[in-house]
């Protein structure tokens, strides 16, 4: 191809990429709906890792009063350092999902897509305030 019509090439294949079938096929609300479903996995992430740290707390406090009782020094239980260690990689991946889906919701607002952006930033809210709660 000469170099003349490769200037006159190049800027239309530019055009075709960016404006053409790659551009029309990214869905108006992906990032909107992306965002929602990854608040709502930050959400049950969250829940869940508080059902870890209940069952962590009720058997280091078992172990405690047991050692008091009969008067042994305290030895961890090993079920309940693994709770807590449960409950810290599921609270990361809560507040890592919680990140993502804010980058998800920026995303969509710069991009104008449709959505009920309030119920969203309210989901976001309580996803934040979750492991604070905690």
């Amino acid at each position: 191809m000469p170099a003349c019509e490769f200037g006159r090439f190049w800027p239309a294949a530019i055009a075709h990429l960016t404006v053409g079938p790659l551009g029309a096929a990214m869905n108006k609300g992906a990032f909107f709906w992306g965002a929602l479903w990854l608040v709502i996995a930050a959400l049950i992430t969250h829940a869940v890792a508080r059902r870890y740290l209940e069952e962590a707390m009720h058997r280091k406090a078992a172990r405690i009063s047991q050692a008091a009782i009969q008067q042994r020094p305290y030895v961890a239980d090993p079920l309940a350092v693994q709770a807590s260690r449960t409950w810290s990689v599921l609270t990361t991946a809560g507040i890592a999902l919680t990140a993502l889906s804010f980058v998800c919701m920026i995303t969509a607002l710069v991009r104008r897509e449709p959505g009920w952006y309030l119920i969203l930033l309210l989901l976001l809210v309580f996803a934040i305030g979750a492991p604070m709660l905690l």
